[in-house]
Protein backbone atom coordinates (compact mmCIF):
# COMPACT_ATOMS: atom_id res chain seq x y z
CA UNK A 1 0.00 0.00 0.00
CA UNK A 2 1.21 3.36 -0.95
CA UNK A 3 0.10 6.90 -0.76
CA UNK A 4 1.52 9.65 -2.97
CA UNK A 5 1.96 12.90 -1.75
CA UNK A 6 2.12 16.54 -3.89
CA UNK A 7 4.24 19.23 -2.17
CA UNK A 8 5.27 22.48 -4.02
CA UNK A 9 9.14 23.93 -3.23
CA UNK A 10 10.77 26.73 -4.45
CA UNK A 11 7.88 26.60 -7.73
CA UNK A 12 8.70 23.03 -8.76
CA UNK A 13 6.57 19.78 -8.13
CA UNK A 14 7.77 17.41 -5.94
CA UNK A 15 6.16 13.75 -5.33
CA UNK A 16 6.57 11.47 -2.74
CA UNK A 17 6.10 7.55 -2.54
CA UNK A 18 5.70 6.54 0.60
CA UNK A 19 5.46 2.90 0.52
CA UNK A 20 5.46 -0.17 3.84
CA UNK A 21 8.31 -0.67 5.61
CA UNK A 22 10.60 -3.57 4.53
CA UNK A 23 13.15 -3.77 6.90
CA UNK A 24 15.43 -6.43 5.26
CA UNK A 25 16.42 -7.21 1.41
CA UNK A 26 16.93 -10.46 0.46
CA UNK A 27 20.82 -9.97 0.26
CA UNK A 28 20.74 -9.47 4.38
CA UNK A 29 19.00 -13.18 4.19
CA UNK A 30 21.31 -14.56 2.09
CA UNK A 31 24.40 -12.93 4.32
CA UNK A 32 23.20 -15.09 7.55
CA UNK A 33 24.71 -18.37 6.27
CA UNK A 34 25.10 -19.97 9.79
CA UNK A 35 22.78 -22.95 8.42
CA UNK A 36 21.09 -23.83 4.67
CA UNK A 37 17.86 -22.17 3.60
CA UNK A 38 15.81 -25.12 4.02
CA UNK A 39 13.96 -25.98 0.35
CA UNK A 40 10.94 -25.09 1.48
CA UNK A 41 11.81 -21.44 1.83
CA UNK A 42 14.07 -21.27 -1.19
CA UNK A 43 10.50 -22.68 -3.13
CA UNK A 44 8.60 -20.27 -1.63
CA UNK A 45 10.86 -17.20 -2.09
CA UNK A 46 11.38 -18.68 -5.62
CA UNK A 47 7.70 -18.68 -6.93
CA UNK A 48 7.27 -15.08 -5.25
CA UNK A 49 9.65 -13.63 -7.17
CA UNK A 50 8.85 -15.73 -10.87
CA UNK A 51 5.35 -14.55 -9.89
CA UNK A 52 6.49 -10.82 -9.78
CA UNK A 53 8.29 -11.21 -12.55
CA UNK A 54 5.58 -12.40 -14.52
CA UNK A 55 3.45 -9.91 -13.90
CA UNK A 56 6.26 -7.13 -15.51
CA UNK A 57 6.76 -9.35 -18.48
CA UNK A 58 3.20 -9.77 -19.44
CA UNK A 59 3.26 -6.00 -19.72
CA UNK A 60 6.45 -5.95 -21.67
CA UNK A 61 8.64 -4.49 -18.87
CA UNK A 62 12.11 -5.61 -17.99
CA UNK A 63 13.60 -4.97 -14.71
CA UNK A 64 16.72 -4.69 -15.90
CA UNK A 65 18.40 -4.94 -12.80
CA UNK A 66 17.53 -7.89 -10.70
CA UNK A 67 20.00 -8.87 -7.60
CA UNK A 68 19.21 -9.46 -3.61
CA UNK A 69 19.99 -6.36 -2.25
CA UNK A 70 17.02 -5.01 -4.55
CA UNK A 71 14.80 -7.75 -3.58
CA UNK A 72 12.98 -7.12 -0.23
CA UNK A 73 11.42 -9.10 2.36
CA UNK A 74 8.71 -7.82 4.48
CA UNK A 75 8.04 -8.81 8.37
CA UNK A 76 5.65 -11.69 6.68
CA UNK A 77 9.02 -13.27 4.73
CA UNK A 78 7.24 -12.33 1.43
CA UNK A 79 9.51 -10.63 -1.98
CA UNK A 80 9.24 -7.63 -2.83
CA UNK A 81 10.81 -6.56 -5.85
CA UNK A 82 12.24 -3.14 -5.86
CA UNK A 83 14.56 -0.67 -7.43
CA UNK A 84 12.84 0.36 -11.00
CA UNK A 85 15.75 2.79 -11.82
CA UNK A 86 16.90 0.53 -14.74
CA UNK A 87 13.82 -0.97 -15.67
CA UNK A 88 12.11 -0.61 -19.56
CA UNK A 89 9.50 -1.40 -21.98
CA UNK A 90 10.61 -4.01 -23.73
CA UNK A 91 10.03 -3.47 -27.72
CA UNK A 92 11.03 -5.52 -30.70
CA UNK A 93 11.37 -2.36 -32.97
CA UNK A 94 14.10 -1.09 -30.55
CA UNK A 95 17.09 -3.13 -31.39
CA UNK A 96 19.35 -1.26 -29.79
CA UNK A 97 19.38 -0.61 -25.67
CA UNK A 98 22.11 0.34 -23.17
CA UNK A 99 24.18 -2.73 -21.65
CA UNK A 100 25.10 -0.91 -18.86
CA UNK A 101 22.84 -2.99 -16.67
CA UNK A 102 22.90 -4.79 -14.06
CA UNK A 103 24.79 -5.40 -11.37
CA UNK A 104 28.34 -7.52 -12.68
CA UNK A 105 27.61 -10.56 -10.70
CA UNK A 106 23.86 -11.16 -12.05
CA UNK A 107 24.45 -9.82 -15.19
CA UNK A 108 23.61 -12.00 -18.53
CA UNK A 109 26.75 -12.70 -20.82
CA UNK A 110 25.49 -11.49 -23.68
CA UNK A 111 25.05 -8.11 -21.78
CA UNK A 112 28.75 -8.69 -20.94
CA UNK A 113 29.73 -9.43 -24.27
CA UNK A 114 28.09 -5.95 -25.60
CA UNK A 115 24.97 -6.97 -26.56
CA UNK A 116 22.31 -4.13 -27.46
CA UNK A 117 19.54 -6.59 -28.68
CA UNK A 118 18.17 -8.01 -25.84
CA UNK A 119 14.70 -8.95 -24.63
CA UNK A 120 13.28 -10.82 -21.50
CA UNK A 121 16.19 -13.40 -21.14
CA UNK A 122 18.34 -10.93 -19.00
CA UNK A 123 15.91 -11.15 -16.03
CA UNK A 124 15.73 -14.51 -16.26
CA UNK A 125 19.54 -15.20 -16.01
CA UNK A 126 19.77 -13.45 -13.13
CA UNK A 127 17.00 -14.68 -11.62
CA UNK A 128 18.96 -18.06 -12.14
CA UNK A 129 21.69 -16.86 -10.49
CA UNK A 130 19.37 -15.57 -7.52
CA UNK A 131 18.08 -19.18 -7.74
CA UNK A 132 21.60 -20.81 -7.56
CA UNK A 133 23.11 -18.60 -4.55
CA UNK A 134 20.50 -19.91 -2.49
CA UNK A 135 21.73 -23.21 -2.37
CA UNK A 136 25.63 -22.03 -1.82
CA UNK A 137 27.36 -20.09 -0.03
CA UNK A 138 28.23 -16.90 -2.46
CA UNK A 139 27.47 -15.24 -5.66
CA UNK A 140 27.76 -18.20 -8.10
CA UNK A 141 29.64 -15.51 -10.11
CA UNK A 142 31.25 -13.71 -7.75
CA UNK A 143 34.40 -12.49 -9.56
CA UNK A 144 36.61 -9.31 -10.00
CA UNK A 145 36.04 -8.09 -13.44
CA UNK A 146 33.87 -8.96 -16.92
CA UNK A 147 36.56 -11.79 -18.05
CA UNK A 148 36.49 -13.62 -14.70
CA UNK A 149 32.71 -13.81 -15.10
CA UNK A 150 32.57 -15.16 -18.81
CA UNK A 151 35.15 -17.53 -17.83
CA UNK A 152 33.34 -18.93 -15.37
CA UNK A 153 30.60 -18.96 -17.32
CA UNK A 154 32.00 -20.79 -20.28
CA UNK A 155 33.32 -23.27 -18.07
CA UNK A 156 30.11 -23.93 -16.77
CA UNK A 157 28.32 -23.94 -19.73
CA UNK A 158 30.32 -24.01 -22.90
CA UNK A 159 32.18 -21.73 -24.72
CA UNK A 160 30.37 -20.54 -27.48
CA UNK A 161 30.19 -21.83 -30.98
CA UNK A 162 28.62 -22.35 -34.13
CA UNK A 163 26.77 -24.97 -32.51
CA UNK A 164 25.69 -24.28 -29.22
CA UNK A 165 25.09 -20.12 -29.49
CA UNK A 166 26.42 -18.70 -32.73
CA UNK A 167 24.95 -15.16 -31.91
CA UNK A 168 28.10 -14.99 -29.19
CA UNK A 169 30.44 -14.76 -32.12
CA UNK A 170 28.81 -11.91 -33.52
CA UNK A 171 29.02 -9.34 -30.47
CA UNK A 172 31.39 -6.94 -30.45
CA UNK A 173 33.30 -8.05 -27.51
CA UNK A 174 34.00 -11.48 -28.37
CA UNK A 175 36.97 -12.82 -29.17
CA UNK A 176 36.84 -16.59 -29.34
CA UNK A 177 41.52 -16.71 -28.41
CA UNK A 178 40.34 -15.25 -25.31
CA UNK A 179 38.41 -18.61 -24.34
CA UNK A 180 39.47 -22.04 -24.65
CA UNK A 181 36.71 -24.29 -26.49
CA UNK A 182 34.66 -26.21 -23.61
CA UNK A 183 32.96 -29.71 -24.33
CA UNK A 184 32.58 -30.50 -20.84
CA UNK A 185 29.29 -28.42 -20.22
CA UNK A 186 26.16 -29.13 -19.93
CA UNK A 187 28.46 -31.83 -17.18
CA UNK A 188 29.93 -29.36 -15.48
CA UNK A 189 26.89 -27.23 -13.90
CA UNK A 190 25.97 -30.97 -12.46
CA UNK A 191 29.10 -31.20 -11.17
CA UNK A 192 29.05 -27.51 -9.45
CA UNK A 193 25.92 -27.77 -8.33
CA UNK A 194 25.52 -32.05 -7.22
CA UNK A 195 23.88 -30.78 -4.04
CA UNK A 196 21.11 -29.05 -5.67
CA UNK A 197 17.99 -31.48 -5.58
CA UNK A 198 17.90 -32.83 -9.16
CA UNK A 199 14.59 -30.86 -10.55
CA UNK A 200 16.03 -27.48 -8.99
CA UNK A 201 18.89 -27.86 -10.75
CA UNK A 202 17.23 -28.30 -13.77
CA UNK A 203 15.16 -25.15 -13.96
CA UNK A 204 18.24 -23.71 -12.85
CA UNK A 205 19.64 -24.98 -15.95
CA UNK A 206 17.21 -23.82 -18.41
CA UNK A 207 17.40 -20.48 -16.63
CA UNK A 208 20.96 -20.04 -17.05
CA UNK A 209 20.82 -21.20 -20.76
CA UNK A 210 23.78 -20.12 -22.83
CA UNK A 211 21.48 -18.69 -25.76
CA UNK A 212 19.04 -16.11 -24.36
CA UNK A 213 16.29 -17.20 -26.46
CA UNK A 214 16.10 -20.67 -24.77
CA UNK A 215 16.13 -19.55 -21.05
CA UNK A 216 12.85 -20.48 -19.77
CA UNK A 217 10.18 -17.44 -18.82
CA UNK A 218 8.99 -17.23 -15.78
CA UNK A 219 5.36 -17.90 -16.70
CA UNK A 220 7.11 -21.33 -17.93
CA UNK A 221 9.18 -22.05 -15.09
CA UNK A 222 5.83 -21.04 -12.50
CA UNK A 223 4.84 -24.48 -14.03
CA UNK A 224 7.88 -26.64 -13.38
CA UNK A 225 7.89 -29.69 -11.82
CA UNK A 226 10.29 -27.89 -8.94
CA UNK A 227 6.85 -25.91 -7.84
CA UNK A 228 4.44 -28.24 -9.00
CA UNK A 229 5.20 -31.92 -7.41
Amino acid sequence: MYDILEEETVGKKKIYCIFELCEKALSHELSRRDKAVPLEKIKKWMRELLISIDILHSKMIMHRDIKPDNILVDRCGRLKIADFGLAKKASFLQRRKSNAIVSLWYRAPEIILGGEDYFLGVDMWSIGCIFAELFCTNPIFMCRNEKEVLTKVFQMLGTPSQTNCPMYLKLRKFKSDDWKPTHKAPGNIKQMFSHVPPQALDLITKMLALDPNKRILAREALNHPFFTQ
